[in-house]
C-alpha cells in the first residue's frame, strides 16, 4: 500500500462523527439566528468558471486556485470564495429579488496555499451578505450579526478589529504607486513593520500623503486613536471619512466595550473591499476566525449598481478553538 492510502492531501482533514455533530449543530443555530433576522439561505456551485475569479478584475492569484476543466475543455476552479459567486447569482436574477437583500450561506471554499504553510486548503464557512442597504445601516447590521454569531459559537474570549481601507487606498493613489508597490506596502503596514514602512516611503518623505501613510501601522487601539488619526491626516482631505469611521466605532464600542478596537492599518489587500473592514480574533488562535467588510464596487463587475457588505465565519477554526 502507498502512504497516500491512509492520508489526506496537505491542507485537508477528515472530520469524525463527534466533530461533525457539533459543527452541524452550531451551523444550524447560526442558520436559525440568520433566518429569524430576515436572511435567506443561498447555495452556489462548488465548481465555477476560472474567469469569475481571475478575469479582467483579477481579484485572485491563479496560484491560489484549484483548477480543472469541464467536458468542453473550459477552465474551472473549485470555489475559493463565496462573495463573488453570490454576486454572480444575484445579478443573474435581479428581477427575482427585492432590495435591500439579506442572504446567508454555509458552504466550503478551497484555497491552494503554499506547502508547509500550516493553512487549511479546505475551509467550511458560514457567512452573510447584505446587498443594496444604506452604507451606515449595512455596516452596523453586519457588525452586530458578527458579534451575535461569535457569541453563539460559544467562544468566550474574542475581539473584533474594525478598520477602513479607504484611508490606505486614498493615500496610495495620491502617490501613484504601481500595483506591486501598493501590494508590498499593504503587507508591511498590516504586519506593523514600522521600520520597513518608513524605509519604503523614504523617497516621498516631503509628501504629506506619504507622511500620513507612515503613521497607519501605529494607529490602532481605542477611541483615543481617532485623535491621533486626525493629526496624522491634517491637510489630506480625509476629515469626512474619518468622522464617518469614528461614528461607527463609537456606536460599536458603546455596545461591545473593549471587545472592539480600531485599526487604521487594516489595508485588506483582497481586491474588492472598498471601505469598512473587520476581523475577529479568539484568544490562543493566531489567525482570524471571522473576516469581512464593504465592497461597493464589486457588483458593477456584473452591471449592477449595488452596495454590499458581508463576512464569513471560519467554522473549522471555531471547532479547533472549542476543542481546546
Amino acid at each position: 500500500m502507498n502512504i497516500t492510502d491512509f492520508t489526506t492531501p496537505e491542507g485537508t482533514r477528515d472530520t469524525l462523527p463527534d466533530v461533525c455533530d457539533r459543527l452541524s449543530t452550531l451551523q444550524n443555530k447560526l442558520a436559525s439566528f440568520a433566518a429569524e433576522r430576515g436572511y435567506g439561505e443561498i447555495k452556489t456551485p462548488g465548481l465555477e468558471f476560472y474567469d469569475l475569479f481571475c478575469g479582467k478584475s483579477k481579484l485572485f492569484q491563479q496560484e491560489s486556485l484549484y483548477k480543472l476543466t469541464d467536458s468542453r475543455g473550459r477552465l474551472l476552479v473549485l470555489r475559493p470564495d463565496s462573495t463573488l459567486p453570490v454576486a454572480r447569482a444575484v445579478c443573474s436574477r435581479l428581477g427575482s429579488f427585492k432590495f435591500p437583500l439579506k442572504l446567508f450561506y454555509r458552504q466550503t471554499i478551497y484555497r491552494a496555499n503554499p506547502k508547509m504553510s500550516g493553512r487549511d486548503d479546505e475551509i467550511r464557512q458560514f457567512g452573510i451578505e447584505i446587498i443594496g442597504e444604506d452604507r451606515g445601516k449595512g455596516d452596523r447590521l453586519s457588525l452586530e450579526a458578527a458579534f451575535r454569531m461569535l457569541d453563539i459559537t460559544g467562544i468566550s474570549d474574542f475581539r473584533v478589529e474594525i478598520g477602513d481601507n479607504t484611508f490606505f487606498l486614498f493615500l496610495t493613489n495620491k502617490l501613484n504607486l504601481s500595483d506591486d508597490d501598493t501590494a508590498n506596502l499593504a503587507a508591511l503596514i498590516e504586519q506593523k513593520n514600522y521600520k520597513e514602512v518608513s524605509d519604503f516611503l523614504s523617497p516621498f518623505s516631503e509628501n504629506q500623503y506619504a507622511r500620513a501613510l507612515v503613521q497607519l501601522p501605529r494607529l490602532f487601539g481605542g477611541v483615543s486613536v481617532f485623535h491621533s488619526a486626525k493629526s496624522a491626516f491634517v491637510g489630506c482631505g480625509l476629515d469626512p471619512k474619518l468622522s464617518e469611521f469614528s461614528k461607527l466605532f463609537a456606536e460599536m464600542s458603546k455596545v461591545y466595550g473593549d471587545r472592539v478596537t480600531a485599526d487604521f492599518g487594516m489595508t485588506s489587500r483582497h481586491g474588492f473591499y472598498t471601505g469598512t473592514v473587520f476581523r475577529a480574533y479568539a484568544a490562543g488562535h493566531g489567525k482570524p476566525v471571522l473576516s469581512g467588510g464593504r465592497y461597493d464596487t464589486l457588483y458593477t463587475e456584473f452591471g449592477a449598481d449595488l452596495s454590499a457588505v458581508g463576512f464569513a465565519l471560519n467554522i473549522d477554526a471555531v471547532g479547533e478553538i472549542l476543542d481546546r
